[in-house]
């Protein structure tokens, strides 16, 4: 077999894509393309583009959130409380509005309300009861207010808490005929009073 013959069929035989030329006769030249292996093509091709690049090698994603890479590109999985191409913001938590009676203060995946005076609970969603202390005396009724109480009182009882006893005896409409014959008017606990006589008798009466 013809020498020249053989070297392309070796060739053939490896995959080799080129053109080579094989003289059949010294006046006649057959061109020859055959297929090549990547060993043997890589000397004239080395860079093939084979290899996709790892943009995430940088680390990227700030604030400990997650790189995923992409042909020329990546994404950043964003940790709860960050958001951004690089999770570099931090959400601000307070743009809702949460806290309904009080000002929000944005944390890093949270926030904190400072509650008006009066209320109370996590987003200042609770009216404090200034009545549960009981602060109203002498059986006067207390009646919740935002951040205040007022206190009912009982007939002959006044003051912010009931804790002034009036003097029905110096009510000066009642003075002149709460005691007859003489009778000295002595107050007592709420609307009460009794009349000392001059003499030997004492009446317990309420106005």
């Amino acid at each position: 077999m013809n020498s020249e013959l053989v070297l392309a069929m070796i060739i053939s035989a490896r995959e080799i894509r080129k053109t080579i030329l094989i003289p059949i006769t010294t006046t006649l030249v057959v061109i020859l393309t055959l297929q090549t292996t990547p060993e043997y093509f890589i000397d004239s091709c080395r860079n093939r583009c084979e290899v996709n690049i790892d943009e995430c090698i940088s680390v990227p994603c700030l604030n400990n959130g997650s790189c995923i890479d992409d042909i020329n590109s990546f994404k950043c999985h964003c940790k709860s409380g960050f958001i951004g191409t690089n999770c570099e913001t931090n959400a601000d938590e307070c743009l809702s509005e949460p806290c309904l009676h009080g000002s929000c203060i944005d944390h890093i995946d949270g926030y904190r309300c400072t509650c008006e005076a009066g209320w109370t609970s996590f987003r200042c969603e609770i009216n404090v009861n200034e009545c549960e202390s009981a602060p109203c005396i002498n059986g006067g009724s207390c009646q919740d207010l935002v951040s205040a109480f007022v206190c009912i009182c009982l007939s002959g009882y006044t003051g912010a808490f009931c804790e002034v006893d009036i003097d029905v005896c110096s009510e000066p409409s009642l003075n002149s005929t709460l005691c007859f014959n003489g009778g000295i008017c002595v107050d007592g606990p709420g609307r009460t009073f009794y009349c000392r006589s001059v003499g030997m008798f004492i009446y317990n009466c309420f106005s």
